[in-house]
C-alpha cells in the first residue's frame, strides 16, 4: 500500500500535468462535454455529409420499390456520382433539390429521407406514397419547395413543419390525410401557396392561417371542414386564389373585412353552407356584397348570391368538370423539372 508521502507526490504530479486551473474533475466535465456535443441529435444537421445524402437517397430507394421506378438512372451504381442520378441536384458536394414526381415510386416516405439537410427542393407528387409523413423531416429547415401532391399519404399533418420557416411552397393536396389542420402551420411565414385540397381533414379552418402573411393561394377545398371562415383571413391582403367548395359543414357569413383582399381573384364556396349574400346579414354589408360581385371568379352556394341574383351558383356548377384541375394544378407554372445535375 502506498505510503502517505507516495500518494502525496503522485498528486504533486498530476497537478504538474494538467495546467491550472483545471482540476481532474474539471476534465472529466470537459470531456463529457466534447463527447455530448459530437452526439447531440441538435447537431446532427450541421455535420452532414456527401455520404450522408447518398445513404439517406438508397433508403428512399429500397423503401419505395426503387426496382420498379420508371426512371433510376444511375441509382444502383454505388461510384457514379450522386449528380448523375436521375433527378437528383448537387452543389457544392451536397445534395439540394430531388425530383422524382410521376415515377412510381411505392411504399413509405423513410425518416432518413430527413437527413438531406441541405434539400431546397423536394417534389415527389404523383406517385403511390402511402403511410405518414415523418417528422423527421423537420430537419429539411433549407426547403423552400415541398410536394408530396397526388399520393395515398394517410395520418395527420405533423406539427413538425413549424420548423421549416423557409418553405414558400407546400403542396399535400389529393392524399388521405386526416385530422385537424394544425395551427403549427402559423410559423411558416414566408408561404405563398398552400395546398390542403381533397383530403379528408376535420376540424374548423384555423385563425392561425391568418398569420402566413405572404400566402397568393389557399387550397382547402374538397375536405370535411366545418364551423365559419375565420377574421384572421381578411388579413391575407396578398391572396388571389382562396377555395373552399366542398366543404358541406362549412357555414356562417363571409367576414366583412375580406374587402381588404384586393387582389382577390378566385374565391370558391361551392357546396358549402356559406351565406354569400351581404345584404341579407344583419346587418347588412353592402360593401362586402359590392367587393364580391367585383371579383372575377365568384363561386357561391345555389342561391346564395351577391345581391341574390341566382347566377353565381349555376355557373359554379357549370365548371365543376374542370375544379380538380385548376386547384390542384395552380402551382405546376412554377414546378421545376428534373434534372441531371
Amino acid at each position: 500500500m502506498p505510503s502517505v508521502l507516495d500518494r502525496a507526490y503522485a498528486q504533486n504530479a498530476l497537478h504538474k500535468i494538467l495546467p491550472p486551473p483545471f482540476h481532474l474533475s474539471s476534465w472529466i466535465v470537459f470531456a463529457i462535454t466534447v463527447l455530448l456535443g459530437f452526439t447531440c441529435p441538435g447537431t446532427a444537421g450541421a455535420q452532414q455529409t456527401a455520404d450522408d445524402d447518398r445513404a439517406a437517397l438508397v433508403a428512399l430507394y429500397n423503401a419505395t420499390d426503387g426496382d420498379n421506378w420508371i426512371n433510376s438512372t444511375n441509382w444502383t451504381i454505388a461510384s457514379i456520382p450522386l449528380e448523375q442520378w436521375y433527378g437528383v441536384t448537387v452543389e457544392t458536394g451536397r445534395v439540394t433539390k430531388l425530383y422524382l414526381q410521376s415515377n412510381r415510386l411505392e411504399g413509405s416516405i423513410p425518416d432518413a429521407l430527413g437527413d438531406l439537410t441541405a434539400l431546397t427542393s423536394l417534389d415527389l407528387r404523383f406517385n403511390g406514397l402511402t403511410g405518414s409523413i415523418p417528422d423527421a423531416l423537420r430537419d429539411m429547415t433549407n426547403l423552400t419547395y415541398l410536394d408530396f401532391g397526388y399520393n395515398g399519404l394517410t395520418g395527420s399533418i405533423p406539427d413538425a413543419l413549424r420548423d421549416m420557416t423557409n418553405l414558400t411552397y407546400l403542396d399535400f393536396g389529393s392524399n388521405n390525410l386526416n385530422e385537424t389542420i394544425p395551427a403549427a402551420l402559423r410559423s411558416l411565414i414566408h408561404l405563398e401557396r398552400l395546398h390542403l385540397n381533397e383530403n379528408n381533414l376535420t376540424g374548423e379552418v384555423p385563425a392561425a392561417l391568418g398569420s402566413l402573411i405572404s400566402l397568393e393561394g389557399l387550397y382547402l377545398e374538397d375536405n370535411d371542414l366545418e364551423g365559419s371562415i375565420p377574421d384572421a383571413l381578411g388579413g391575407l391582403t396578398n391572396l388571389i386564389h382562396l377555395q373552399f367548395r366542398d366543404n358541406e359543414l362549412l357555414e356562417g357569413e363571409i367576414p366583412s373585412n375580406f374587402i381588404n383582399l384586393k387582389d382577390l381573384e378566385i374565391f370558391w364556396l361551392e357546396r358549402t353552407k356559406v351565406n354569400c349574400d351581404p345584404l341579407t346579414y344583419d346587418p347588412p354589408d353592402p360593401a362586402l356584397s359590392n367587393f364580391l360581385l367585383s371579383i372575377n371568379q365568384l363561386r357561391c352556394p345555389s342561391g346564395s348570391d351577391p345581391g341574390d341574383s341566382g347566377d353565381s351558383g349555376d355557373s359554379g356548377d357549370s365548371g365543376d368538370s374542370g375544379d380538380s384541375g385548376d386547384s390542384g394544378d395552380s402551382g405546376d407554372s412554377g414546378d421545376p423539372s428534373p434534372s441531371q445535375g
